[in-house]
């Protein structure tokens, strides 16, 4: 799951949606019903959005500023002085880039900046040698607020869709991904939490062992009991129970059982599960007391903790921010220092996404004062900025010149790739037709015209569980180069027209390809940002296929349409729907986990998989994706994910584009808060805070 940040050189996101809805009359309300975000790879597959629940404040400020629109688009007054204030930030802004831009960012080496600005240089920062120090607030650009409020869901219960990232922070998970300066950002590292320790007594069971002196807040109903091993059993029972988000990473547990006596919880497997320790580390696979999972009702979770975490929940605005305060009495010590945890006194997250569209579409002052996300972080009150690629990072450092920059691979997967409408049907039953659109892509311009070189080529498959004999740890740290995905990754025009020659289309027969592309205008009427990057890739895509294939195929863009939505809470969603006629349709890989290869073999590839939405069918992925998950040993499970991987390139089910390497900004003053290869914003590795501290 990537994220990315907003850059006027670069893309085109929601703060430009606002500009052109404030030009038309629309305020943030309205904005928010467009539904229309980042363009990154959460957001670009369904490009759904919830309609905003503001708080109260916000919303009667806005209802009142908020120009109507009327049959002829004419505009109130305060839509004209919102429209004459963005021309003026538009004028700012031009002269802000036109010193931004005075040397347009070239084509970068990825090789280069991956040595320059890798994880191991965190630890070698000055202000390091002193160690960490006690005291602060951090201030942080919080884009897990995108699902309305990270602390708002009842944890057992949680929408599949709709998930807290952030509960760890006030509610312990049994293990964590380890993430922090001197932790190894691009493997999965499994570190205990409420567990103290673990064990395989075999490879059916595993038995957790649960720290000492941990104790939930004096409040009812626990008031201040201690974690009872019977707390655990309840979570995970109910996590084990679909529809829930958690219940594959326990699909192979057939009984929990709960020791209060020794402390110990024993999961009881039907089989080996490979993946279960590193899944476990997800998010939202939080402890909440045992009283709450009989009634979640019992309290409001978007407002109140009853957690045994690091923080506790001082403040939460739905949409805008939230603060979280050190929790005084937390179980958990560093164990090199013997220093209580967490170091940081409080953290605030502010989601820049929403109060830049209040900004931008004239909205309340008590929101604007916040600032930018850009402004903010050159005027020292953001620790970090989350960037999406060299020109952010440019203007980062520019901002900031004493500021650390950290890459990190891209995501496994989490890059846009295109899908056939049906696999089993004409013309993409044919096999070789599938491998000419692939080999009629050119990924390295891809590369450098949307990213300036700064994106690897993508096969949706996790490297990190790959055997690397050459490197330290005996697995992989970088993705696969394009020379090694095999022949059909490679630009091949001439290879690409023999195949569909080979397969019967010619000028006077050609191959008719109907591709899936946005659509011009959002739900408004109001034209839609044009140079998103999916915008501009799917314009991409349209021309390699037109240049490649040339009269052997007919292409065809296809525009997407909105439609609405409403769940079964009642809440109203817009998404983009495909034309019924596309049959080559983008996407990206959907929400997975990627601390474990599991989601993206299992899940995406097996044809009874959550998120196969390719159509795969293959009864050797069938067995490969499930054997992989029993493969307690690293080797067979390395060559199990590298069949599947050499299956696909030869097969070509999907057609995958290019990944963003991942970047982000800190302050001179921050330690401990890093990215990791599947986590590029904090909301997937959010117990980092636990450790995070800055000098004064």
């Amino acid at each position: 799951m990537n994220s990315g940040a907003s850059s006027r050189s670069w893309r085109i996101g929601r703060r430009a949606l606002v500009r052109a809805a404030a030009r038309a009359g629309i305020g943030a309300a309205g904005l928010a019903l467009v539904g229309c975000g980042e363009d990154d790879a959460e957001t670009v597959d369904a490009v759904e959005r919830r309609t905003e629940r503001q708080s109260p404040a916000i919303a009667a400020q806005q209802e009142a500023q908020e120009p109507r629109l009327t049959g002829d688009h004419s505009r109130s007054a305060a839509a004209a002085q919102a429209a004459q204030q963005v021309e003026q930030d538009e004028r700012q802004a031009a002269q802000t880039e036109a010193v931004v831009d005075r040397e347009p960012t070239a084509v970068i080496d990825p090789i280069e900046w991956r040595e320059r600005y890798h994880w191991r240089h965190l630890s070698e920062l000055p202000g390091q040698m002193r160690g960490p120090q006690v005291g602060g607030e951090l201030h942080i650009d919080s884009q897990a607020m995108r699902n309305w409020n990270p602390f708002a869901i009842d944890p057992p219960t949680v929408d599949p869709d709709d998930v807290g990232h952030l509960l760890p922070l006030v509610y312990s998970q049994l293990v964590i991904a380890e993430a922090g300066d001197q932790t190894h950002a691009h493997r999965t590292q499994v570190g205990g939490n409420l567990a103290s320790g673990w064990e395989w007594v075999d490879s059916r069971t595993l038995i957790f062992t649960l720290s000492d002196g941990v104790a939930w807040t004096d409040h009812a109903p626990m008031n201040g009991r201690p974690l009872a091993a019977r707390d655990v059993q309840a979570c995970l029972d109910a996590f084990r129970q679909p529809p829930m988000r958690q219940a594959d990473t326990y699909d192979a547990v057939q009984r929990v059982d709960a020791h209060d006596a020794d402390r110990t919880v024993a999961l009881h497997l039907a089989h080996p599960a490979a993946y279960l320790l590193n899944k476990m580390t997800s998010p939202w696979q939080v402890i909440v007391p045992s009283e709450l999972v009989v009634d979640p009702d019992l309290i409001d979770w978007s407002q109140q903790t009853r957690g045994t975490g690091p923080f506790k929940l001082a403040l939460s605005v739905a949409n805008s921010e939230w603060e979280l305060e050190r929790n005084d009495a937390y179980f958990k010590r560093d164990a090199d220092s013997g220093m209580q945890l967490p170091y940081l006194n409080a953290v605030r997250g502010t989601d820049f996404d929403f109060v830049e569209a209040v900004i931008a579409a004239g909205g309340s002052e008590s929101v604007a004062v916040l600032g930018t996300r850009s402004s903010n972080w050159e005027a020292g009150e953001l620790g970090s900025i989350r960037l999406s690629g060299a020109g952010d990072a440019q203007t980062a450092i520019e901002g900031v010149p004493s500021a650390a920059l950290q890459v990190t691979p891209p995501s496994p997967g989490g890059g846009t790739h295109y899908t056939f409408r049906s696999l089993s049907d004409d013309p993409y039953r044919d096999v070789r037709v599938r491998q000419a659109l692939s080999m009629a892509l050119d990924r390295n311009a891809i590369s450098r015209e949307l990213h300036n070189g700064f994106a690897a080529a993508d096969c949706a498959q996790n490297w990190t569980f790959v055997t690397d004999r050459s490197s330290d740890w005996g697995t992989r740290e970088w993705p696969w180069e394009i020379g090694e995905l095999g022949p059909h990754f490679e630009h091949n025009p001439e290879s690409a027209r023999g195949l569909l020659a080979a397969a019967g289309y010619t000028a006077s027969s050609p191959l008719t390809v109907k591709v899936d592309v946005p659509a011009a205008t959002l739900p408004t009427g109001v034209p839609a940002p044009t140079d998103s990057v999916i915008a501009r890739l799917t314009a991409q895509t349209v021309s390699h296929f037109r240049l490649a294939l040339g009269v052997q195929a007919a292409i065809e863009p296809r525009e997407r349409h909105w439609a609405q939505r409403i769940d079964d809470a009642g809440q109203v969603w817009l998404e983009q729907q495909p034309d019924p006629e596309a049959n080559l349709i983008y996407r990206t890989v959907g929400p997975v986990y990627d601390a474990d290869p599991d989601d993206l073999a299992y899940a995406c590839m097996h044809s009874n998989g959550r998120l196969n939405r390719a159509g795969i069918n293959d009864p050797e992925i069938d067995e490969w994706s499930a054997q992989q998950r029993q493969a307690v040993d690293q080797a067979e499970r390395s060559e199990l994910l590298e069949r599947i991987r050499r299956r696909e390139s030869e097969q070509v089910w999907r057609v995958f584009t290019v990944n963003p390497y991942g970047i982000q900004a800190r302050r001179e003053n921050v330690f401990n808060l890093v990215q990791t290869y599947f986590a590029k914003s904090l909301h997937l590795a959010p117990m980092q805070l636990e450790r995070a501290w800055m000098v004064a």
